[in-house]
Order: C-alpha cells, then sequence, then structure tokens
C-alpha cells in the first residue's frame, strides 16, 4: 500500500532533481524554497485518485496538465508565497517547509476570525490555505496532491486549532493617485506617491506608516492618517 503524505514530505534526491533558492516574506526576510521537478503521470494520477476519491465534495483545481495533483509545490508555497504579490501563482511554484517565519516576523498578524484575504494555519497538521470570498471555503494544496477548494471541515488535516491570519506590512508603490482612496494595515509603506485631482487619501494604520521618496499633494486634496 502506497502511503499519501501530507505537506511535510520527505525528498529522496536520487530521484527528484530540486534546487534550493530564498524567497522573501513581505518583510523581506529570507525563507528557503525549492522546486521539485514533477512527478510522473502515473504518480499523479493515483494522487488524484486517492484525495478525490475520498473527498468528493472539495473541487479540484487545474494546475499543470492532465493531472490535478503536482509535485512543483506544497501548501504552504502556495498560500505565503505563489498567491502573495510576490510570487505569479502556478507560473512561479514553489515548496516551503519553513512557513513559520511568515507568521513571526510582522509580516501578517493573528487575527481572532477568519477575513478575505486571508490565511488560514492548522496548528496540528502542518497545513495552511487561503480563504476565498465564501465563509468557510478555502483553497489549499494537498501535499503532492491536488489543489483543491474545499469547505474549512474537508480536508486530510482536521479541523481543530485553526488560527487566522490578515496581511501586516503592505507597500503602496502606485506613483498617481487621482480619486479617493483608503489604506488600511498594520504597517505600510509608501513610496513615491503624488495625490492629485482633489483626492481624498486616508490612512488607517496600527503599528506604523513610513514615507519613503518624493510624497506630493496638489491643490484640492485631502490627507487623513488615522491610527488605528
Amino acid at each position: 500500500m502506497k502511503t499519501i503524505k501530507f505537506c511535510v514530505f520527505i525528498y529522496f534526491i536520487l530521484s527528484l532533481d530540486l534546487y534550493s533558492q530564498y524567497v522573501q516574506t513581505p518583510l523581506g526576510n529570507n525563507v528557503i524554497a525549492t522546486t521539485p521537478t514533477e512527478g510522473s503521470s502515473e504518480d499523479r494520477e493515483e494522487a488524484d485518485d486517492y484525495y478525490i476519491s475520498r473527498h468528493p465534495d472539495a473541487e479540484p483545481q487545474d494546475t499543470y496538465g492532465l493531472w490535478y495533483s503536482t509535485y512543483r509545490f506544497n501548501c504552504h508555497g502556495y498560500a505565503w508565497y505563489m498567491t502573495t504579490p510576490a510570487g505569479d501563482e502556478l507560473d512561479d511554484p514553489k515548496w516551503i517547509n519553513n512557513e513559520a517565519l511568515y507568521m513571526t516576523d510582522g509580516s501578517y498578524k493573528e487575527v481572532a476570525s477568519e477575513v478575505f484575504p486571508g490565511w488560514v494555519s492548522w496548528s496540528t497538521g502542518d497545513h495552511t490555505a487561503r480563504t476565498t470570498a465564501t465563509t468557510g471555503v478555502y483553497l489549499s494544496k494537498w501535499a503532492h496532491g491536488p489543489l483543491m477548494e474545499h469547505d474549512w471541515d474537508d480536508s486530510p488535516f482536521g479541523t481543530s486549532n485553526l488560527k487566522y491570519y490578515k496581511l501586516c506590512y503592505e507597500e503602496f508603490t502606485v506613483e498617481t493617485v487621482s480619486s479617493d482612496l483608503s489604506l488600511d494595515a498594520c504597517k505600510l509603506l509608501i513610496e513615491n506617491v503624488t495625490i492629485n485631482n482633489n483626492a481624498d487619501f486616508e490612512v488607517v494604520y496600527e503599528d506604523w506608516v513610513k514615507i519613503e521618496g518624493p510624497f506630493n499633494a496638489t491643490t484640492g486634496t485631502t490627507l487623513y492618517i488615522n491610527p488605528d
């Protein structure tokens, strides 16, 4: 009987060609990531059959080619890197094992309940997911199996001790703001911004706001900077 492993995956160096590299948290701290080669068609088909048959209500998402399952990224790579501004979803797959830094370096903040867009971490089972616009429905990658859209309680990883996170550090680099805009973040970096056309520019923050480079407000604009 073949064992299907979850997010923690043991690599056999002789059979998988992979290389290590660094990706960065939103705050700029390095995280080791790998990009494994794809599994065989036989292994991908077997993983599809295993997970989809056991979770018929979950919806597999297209990844690469004929099979939903893929070896090229895991749950942490998908949630914390591929679906953030730093990544490019399926075009930039990553396998990340040391995901804890994302939750502890100040890039993200734990919140009391699910938010969208947001992140969900299983304190048991070593798993993370992205929230969707539907409360209680998540997107997550299941080990070297498929990428699934699923109910919060319909996955191989259990349902206890879920922790919820929101993005805490954001960068705003739009050069020209020409209509009313409100930004809401824990930590916010504003770079090289001009506010014009009588626009209202509101910033709500929890920890800090940092302005780098030129910041210009033309006649008729109104600035609101409010600590939350």
